[in-house]
């Protein structure tokens, strides 16, 4: 049960701080938002598959969709910052630290324990 719904099993839930996010199954092919509004309209090109992309680009035409700086560098950021929350909690039954992330910088701003997590520090004499 989560803010006094029952939830499936299986699925993702994204909590923000307008509203929270329920993709339902395994795939996430559908969502709702726990409070019942209506989600935002968003115009977006529908993707023909990541094959068809991925020949289209690399033949001169536009970048795929999930190319590196435009979607998988930032989903990914997103993925790692929510397990660096996970981490900065209180034991495996916390529910977190709320992270305060500068992107420009990659470091959390109001959790320095987790430096060295986000880059590890090198031996003397060892560097990147």
């Amino acid at each position: 049960m989560f803010g006094g719904k029952d939830l499936p099993k299986s699925g993702a839930l994204v909590v923000g701080e307008k509203d929270t996010l329920h993709a339902h199954g395994d795939y996430c092919r559908e969502f709702s938002l726990l409070s019942g509004s209506e989600p935002p309209q968003v115009d977006f090109v529908k993707s023909p598959g990541h094959f068809q992309e991925f020949i289209a680009a690399i033949q001169g035409g536009p970048p795929a969709a999930s190319n590196f700086p435009n979607y998988a560098g930032p989903l990914t950021e997103t993925i790692l910052l929510g397990n660096l929350a996970v981490w900065a909690g209180k034991g495996p039954d916390s529910e977190g630290k709320k992270i305060l992330w500068d992107s420009s910088n990659l470091r959390a701003t109001n959790a320095p324990e987790v430096d060295t997590i986000i880059k590890r520090p090198y031996r003397e004499g060892w560097a990147l």
